[in-house]
């Protein structure tokens, strides 16, 4: 559960207001210093106070050659949340005056829309510490655990019941392939993860064609995701797990936290269609999924 963020940092960096920054950072959300300790009547939150987080190293003790076997060994360390704060960090200056900013976080203390808030919050305050300035307060907020209050409270709700119906018959109006009709394959090899950049000319086209179909960048890669299974598996209709960012109040769009949800989206691949046709059905899907994605993945009755 581990999430590793390395930051490649060109030369000019002031190293100190750099560390400074992300000792504010800590400073600000409260929940990167939190342990959970168990007790007789279950987990309690600790916050630890403003204890050292970033850890510098002198310069030129790691080059290009030596810090990813040290990222490596940081990175596969577990944390005890006991007794671990949520977020630990080392900053690892290079003799040409580049450095590698490495952050372990917990994933139960972060989830991919806080990684925006995160980075947004630490140019801000490597700007203030570089400035010599102090940093402004962040406006009171709510976070996980009112989060979880309102959940609590949202699960006993008439309207949380109607959208769980709801979901429930459009999986029923969607059926997934029966497992026994997916291929049979021999045992083989680890499968491999092949990455892709789209890069920036790729980028502007997808852009284009989604500003002409009227869809978002998500839809159409969730749908060339879906073709692709079918090429792979054979599988016409699989369900694909797709997380979201379950922030469904105003209130918790500033809040740093595993806030997010997961959703299983029904697919459908029909080889007398055209990919256009078939690319406005699957959003249409999509859309439907999504606008109940406040129910728990967890608790998918009808």
């Amino acid at each position: 559960y581990n999430v590793p963020i390395i930051l490649h940092l060109a030369a000019g960096v002031e190293l100190n207001a750099l560390a400074d920054a992300v000792q504010r950072l800590l400073t600000r959300h409260s929940g990167l210093r939190t342990a959970f300790v168990s007790a007789a009547d279950g987990l309690h939150q600790e916050v630890h106070q403003r204890d050292a987080v970033c850890q510098t190293f002198a310069t030129g003790a790691f080059s290009e050659q030596t810090w990813r076997s040290f990222a490596a060994l940081v990175f596969d360390t577990p944390f005890d949340l006991a007794t671990s704060a949520l977020c630990k960090a080392w900053l690892l200056p290079f003799a040409d005056g580049s450095c590698r900013l490495l952050l372990n976080l917990h994933h139960v203390a972060i989830d991919g829309w806080s990684m925006n808030l995160l980075f947004d919050d630490l140019v801000q305050l490597y700007d203030d510490a570089l400035q010599g300035r102090p940093s402004a307060e962040p406006s009171p907020g709510l976070g996980t655990l009112e989060f979880a209050l309102w959940q609590r409270q949202w699960r006993v709700d008439p309207r949380y019941r109607d959208q769980r119906r709801a979901l429930a018959g459009l999986h029923r109006q969607h059926p997934a392939s029966s497992p026994a009709l997916l291929p049979v394959r021999e045992p083989g090899p680890q499968a491999r993860l092949y990455r892709q950049p789209l890069g920036a000319t790729r980028s502007a086209a997808l852009d284009r064609f989604c500003s002409r179909q009227r869809v978002t960048r998500y839809e159409v890669l969730f749908s060339v995701y879906a073709w692709s299974i079918y090429a792979l598996t054979g599988c016409e209709r699989p369900r694909i797990a797709s997380p979201v960012s379950n922030r469904p109040l105003s209130e918790f769009e500033d809040a740093i936290g595993m806030f997010a949800n997961t959703v299983l989206i029904p697919t459908a691949f029909d080889g007398d269609k055209a990919l256009g046709q078939q690319l406005h059905q699957q959003t249409a899907t999509v859309r439907e999924v999504l606008a109940l994605q406040d129910v728990a993945l967890a608790d998918p009755g009808g």
